[in-house]
């Protein structure tokens, strides 16, 4: 089983240039309405329009977004990776910290819907 988890956002097309400049992620459809987001070929990530009428009844809009939800990415090249998402507009939470549980380092921020992501490496 692989998971492939789908978001809710407000703009898909903000939302793709968003990951495509803080995780170098590509979109595979350039929708409005949806996109798959994809790393180095495997697909990571779905985005869906809020108001598309096919899902529009199971969630409610109105609610924040992401409660209770994390999306972690490990990345090879950790420092790079902290370095390009300081260069954009993303909310930082926390980072870049070494956890002491944890084995690798981790850096927090939130994407323009207010998802949390976390990256993580050596």
């Amino acid at each position: 089983m692989i998971s492939k988890p789908m978001i809710n956002v407000k703009d898909v097309a903000k939302s793709r240039a968003f990951y495509r400049e803080t995780l170098g992620f590509e979109g595979t459809r350039e929708g409005d309405h949806y996109d798959q987001l994809v790393f180095k070929g495997e697909e990571v990530l779905q985005l869906h329009f809020f108001h598309a009428p096919e899902f529009s009844e199971m969630w409610d809009i109105d609610k924040p977004v992401g409660n209770g939800a994390i999306f972690w990415f490990h990345t090879d090249d950790f420092d790079a990776s902290v370095g390009q998402i300081r260069s954009t507009n993303a909310e930082i939470i926390a980072g870049p910290l070494k956890p002491k549980y944890a084995p690798r380092r981790e850096f927090w921020f939130k994407d323009m819907d207010g998802y949390v992501i976390a990256i993580q490496g050596q």
